[in-house]
């Protein structure tokens, strides 16, 4: 949620957050709100549900991606590599749902 609130302070400033405060591309601000938001929303279902061999490879990839990525310059949500960490939380989170909506068909 941090990464959320600070991507809408740099789009709505046009600044990093952070010191020296440089211009920041506003559409890269929009790039890591939306994988923020996106991140969390496919993650809320693990506090509910217990945690699948697919969820818990899925975590780790996400897990690992982000720490590939999160320590460069550049920190941007278009990297292939954060790409397959989210999208592999999505496929995490459609297996569920369709293992889901097959229980509570008759």
């Amino acid at each position: 949620m941090l990464g959320a609130v600070k991507s809408v302070i740099v789009l709505l400033t046009g600044r990093d957050v952070f010191a020296p405060h440089t211009p920041f591309p506003r559409v890269e601000a929009l790039e890591l709100l939306v994988f923020a938001v996106a991140s969390v929303a496919l993650m809320v279902r693990f506090r509910k549900n217990p945690l699948t061999v697919i969820d818990r490879v899925a975590l780790t990839v996400y897990l690992f991606s982000v720490m590939w990525h999160g320590d460069q310059v550049e920190f941007s949500a278009a990297t292939p590599g954060l790409a397959l960490g989210l999208f592999a939380l999505l496929v995490a989170w459609l297996v569920h749902w369709r293992k889901t909506d097959k229980e509570e068909s008759p």
